[in-house]
């Protein structure tokens, strides 16, 4: 009876404003508070200690809880939270996406026909020869224009399938002589 209580006590001292009161996911904190409202805040979806607890973004109004990357590199590799946390995430969930997007100058992220990035996710490839359901949605696509200034491409990946996601790394094919990208991933959100 005394653990029972002592973990209803944690659990109402979980409001994600510290790392020591880090909740399981943003929909935690929502059920805990109503009146919350879209921020940053800490989370441990593993529940065990929180010496693992890293921050989201919570979006209450579209039931989201969103991670950003937290760190890139020129191979254009991704990092985000602790793997472990990255799972307990999805499993709290019930579909993912995310954004990514191609900075260019004189560089394609799709040429229109064949050859597109790819966008790599732990247990898939999504480019535009993918199959529909794994095909990225084009939120905007004017790396087709090749005029020396810079211009972006984002894609779109969303899926119920929610272990394919967060990109990991992402391989561009219009690369060599006065062509150059920039890759930024956006956050990935998983639907609760």
């Amino acid at each position: 009876m005394q653990a029972t209580r002592e973990i209803v006590d944690m659990i109402d001292k979980m409001d994600g404003l510290t790392p020591s009161s880090a909740a399981r996911s943003c929909r935690d904190i929502k059920l805990q508070d109503h009146d919350a409202s879209d921020g940053v805040y800490w989370i441990d979806p593993d529940w065990g200690s929180h010496g693992n607890a890293f921050q989201a973004r919570c979006k209450f109004t579209l039931q989201e809880t969103c991670i950003n990357s937290t760190k890139s590199n020129k191979d254009e590799k991704f990092v985000y939270a602790d793997e472990i946390q990255v799972k307990f995430l999805r499993l709290l969930s019930v579909s993912v996406y995310q954004r990514i997007t191609y900075h260019c100058k004189n560089s394609m992220a799709f040429d229109g026909k064949q050859n597109s990035i790819n966008l790599i996710g732990e247990n898939e490839i999504f480019n535009m020869n993918s199959r529909s359901k794994y095909r990225p949605m084009i939120i905007q696509d004017d790396c087709k224009i090749s005029d020396g200034v810079w211009h972006k491409t984002i894609f779109e990946v969303r899926t119920p399938q929610k272990e394919l996601l967060p990109i990991i790394k992402v391989k561009p094919f219009d690369t060599g002589l006065d062509k150059e990208y920039r890759i930024e991933a956006g956050g990935v959100c998983f639907v609760w």
